[in-house]
């Protein structure tokens, strides 16, 4: 790169969530600038100065929305269980929400115990457990159907019900193989995904033409975030930079006047991002022209 520059321009992204108590969606945003920044005749180079976007990020929720032009549906939220061998279900319905595997054990045990399914003790106890070998992180259950307040009946559950993906969620390699009908130790079969986008966020900008190169193609990835925090505490907002560089890019075929970009999400999966509602973020990045 040589030459003076001839003008530069600081451009700053907000988008935030606020829709009901307990919902989901996505901080993706388009941006009409109000007065259109001229590229013509310029060598055009882009960098990242910032970004911040709140750490609510849900690995159990339903959504449904056309994203990027693309349907896209989710939904892990259901958990199905049976006290009579599978004749009949009840459905369990976790709230969108961040989880981990001893929360969605504790909502099938509340759940049936207020449903009044087991022997009554003090304190209470059910036979079923939903947790993880501490060795492998490969989710497993546990059923004892003796604890069962109805005699000579079989407990059961489903990961799988009623369409839910919360089987690929715990680990298991199919929702049929999801579906536990026995007594003892049941395992998944590999660890579970949790991380429901994987370790990082994609942010896209659309609009400034191609950024880079993915594979073979042209692509609009602007930078990738981390999720995994050092020693794995998830702060209330994610933050960038933390001692990295900006590189600086330069534009290939940026269109001009530029008077309208995008930003959007996904996570290292390619699934696009959605957060819960009270969620925002704010990217700031710099166009430098030669």
């Amino acid at each position: 790169m040589s030459g003076q520059i001839k003008g530069s321009r600081v451009l700053t992204f907000q988008s935030s969530f606020n829709g009901a108590p307990g919902s989901v969606g996505p901080l993706d945003k388009s941006i009409s600038l109000q007065v259109p920044i001229d590229l013509y005749g310029s060598q055009v180079y882009i960098s990242l100065v910032s970004f911040t976007f709140s750490s609510a990020i849900p690995n159990i929720f339903s959504y449904t929305a056309q994203q990027g032009g693309t349907p896209f549906s989710f939904d892990n939220t259901k958990i199905g269980v049976s006290r009579d061998n599978g004749a009949t279900w009840l459905a369990i319905t976790i709230p969108n929400s961040v989880c981990t595997v001893p929360i969605l054990s504790a909502a099938v045990n509340d759940a049936t115990i207020t449903a009044g399914w087991w022997i009554p003790a003090a304190p209470q106890t059910t036979g079923f457990t939903l947790s993880y070998n501490l060795a492998t992180s490969i989710p497993y259950v546990s059923i004892d159907s003796s604890l069962l307040a109805a005699p000579g009946t079989q407990f059961c559950v489903d990961f799988g019900y009623l369409g839910s993906t919360m089987w690929r969620t715990l680990g298991f390699s199919s929702a049929v193989a999801s579906k536990i009908m026995v007594n003892g130790l049941s395992s998944a079969q590999v660890q579970g995904q949790l991380d429901t986008y994987g370790s990082s966020v994609h942010i896209h900008l659309q609009g400034f033409g191609a950024l880079g190169v993915l594979n073979s193609s042209q692509s609009d990835l602007f930078s990738v975030a981390a999720l995994i925090n050092p020693g794995g505490v998830v702060p209330p907002a994610y933050t960038w930079p933390q001692g990295q560089v900006s590189p600086r890019q330069k534009l290939w075929n940026a269109c001009s006047p530029l008077a309208k970009y995008s930003i959007t999400f996904d996570g290292s999966n390619e699934m696009p991002m959605v957060w819960l509602s009270g969620s925002s973020c704010e990217v700031v990045f710099l166009l430098e022209m030669f």
